[in-house]
């Protein structure tokens, strides 16, 4: 058994070097062989080629970036020389060939500047223009000489020298605001209206300071004046329509105390019988024993004290406050209506008293106005002379009728404590001498024209 794995040991050892000697006798007896090459380097894998895509998005970034780079230098121009196109304007205008009559140039505003350079032509030089207001950037061109109105025109070989370079101001520093926390609201308040004027009734009352005479505002407008009466007196008719201005009345007759005042001011006459005027009793009765001219003179001294024109009422005047019943718009028969006189409404012959009464008595025989003793207690003076047939003669319009131009008489109004009814109606025309006619039954009262009394 040793023996036999002893010889397979030496068996397989021979095999091994008889193999190893082939090889090599093997690589003696072949020809030389050339190297073989190196195997070619991996390659990365090809780039996928570009799409238009990309190519517009490479155009684009290309293109901002330009547009960028202007803005830059743009800015830079303009905030080292100002606006760029303003002095291309202006430089412009002043190589236009000037006409031989002045013109005006005016440059549109940019989109961004607002403002406004106005060429305005002079005879010697053009002067700087004047932006508008809350502008933010004002230009100043350089005047240039234009020709003069009165210079021959240029000929057509004449050569234009260029003008001097416009320059530019540069703009002033942008102002920045601060925001800050927003005030309250205001609430509008509208002013307040002018009070208006009150306006005057009807009958209102106003007291004089001069005599402390109470007055009556008659305001203006028609009234009836005659008598519509087919019995009536001539003088009496046609009854016509009048129209008249805004006046005031005295509500009474002047008194003797008020009368006095005047004759202490030696601007009235004392009446020619003082027996009433001196007796203090009768201090508050109508002043009697006086003549027309005497009761216009005391009339004539309260408008010298008050600066009114006060005077004896017209004709006119008289019969629409003692007549007219403005609320109803109705002529009055008598002052306080159409009803029957008694004593109670008036001093009148019925009464049989004799004598004048005070003249803030008979209150319900007051007119529409508030005026008293506008029938009975004494006749009174009225500024018109007396024609019968007056009425008849005048053609309408009848616009503040004033009477005749002349005359023998003045007229008398009212009646008096010594006659009846029929001289009572308001219509009821009487006269009298203006110088002799003075009785103890003749007064009167004072107008005023004018509605706002200063």
């Amino acid at each position: 058994a040793p023996r036999s794995a002893s010889s397979a040991n030496a068996r397989a050892s021979a095999r091994a070097d008889a193999r190893t000697s082939t090889r090599a006798s093997a690589r003696q007896s072949s020809p030389a062989q050339s190297p073989q090459p190196a195997p070619p380097p991996k390659l990365a894998p090809p780039l996928p080629s570009s799409t238009p895509k990309d190519k517009e998005r490479a155009w684009v970034a290309g293109v901002g970036v330009v547009i960028i780079l202007l803005i830059g230098v743009v800015s830079a121009f303009v905030l080292t020389h100002g606006n760029p196109l303003s002095i291309v304007a202006g430089a412009m205008a002043t190589f236009t060939r000037a006409p031989t009559a002045a013109a005006t140039v005016t440059l549109r505003p940019l989109p961004t500047i607002a403002a406004t350079t106005t060429l305005r032509s002079s005879p010697t030089a053009l002067p700087t223009a004047t932006p508008r207001p809350h502008t933010p950037t004002v230009l100043a061109i350089a005047p240039t000489s234009v020709q003069s109105p009165t210079a021959k025109p240029a000929t057509k070989s004449a050569t234009l020298s260029p003008a001097p370079r416009a320059t530019a101001t540069k703009p002033p520093p942008t102002l920045t605001r601060t925001a800050t926390a927003s005030a309250p609201t205001k609430t509008f308040t509208p002013p307040p209206s002018p009070t208006p004027t009150p306006t005057l009734v009807a009958g209102q009352a106003l007291t004089r300071t001069v005599d402390t005479m109470v007055m009556r505002f008659i305001p203006g407008g028609t009234f009836l004046m005659g008598n519509a009466d087919a019995d009536a007196p001539d003088r009496e008719k046609p009854q016509h329509e009048v129209a008249l201005g805004p006046f005031w009345v005295d509500q009474t007759e002047v008194s003797n105390a008020q009368y006095k005042l005047c004759v202490q001011a030696g601007a009235c006459a004392a009446p020619v019988i003082r027996t009433a005027y001196d007796d203090p009793a009768r201090a508050n009765h109508p002043v009697t024993f006086v003549n027309w001219d005497s009761a216009n003179a005391y009339c004539l001294w309260v408008a010298a004290q008050t600066a009114w024109d006060a005077r004896l009422p017209t004709e006119a005047q008289w019969e629409k406050a003692a007549s007219w019943d403005p609320q109803n718009v109705t002529k009055r028969r008598y002052p306080w209506g159409d009803g029957k006189p008694d004593a109670t409404l008036l001093n009148f012959q019925d009464s049989q008293l004799n004598r004048t009464q005070p003249i803030d008595s008979y209150l319900a025989g007051a007119s529409a106005y508030g005026l008293l003793n506008m029938a009975g207690n004494v006749w009174e003076w009225v500024a018109d002379w007396y024609d019968k047939d007056y009425y008849r003669q005048t053609t309408p319009p009848w616009v503040d009728p004033t009477g005749p131009d002349k005359g023998k008489e003045k007229i008398v109004r009212g009646g008096s404590y010594g006659y009846g009814p029929a001289e009572a109606r308001s219509a009821f025309r009487n006269m009298g001498d203006p110088q002799k006619a003075r009785g103890p039954d003749l007064g009167f009262r004072c107008a005023v024209i004018g509605e706002r009394l200063p």
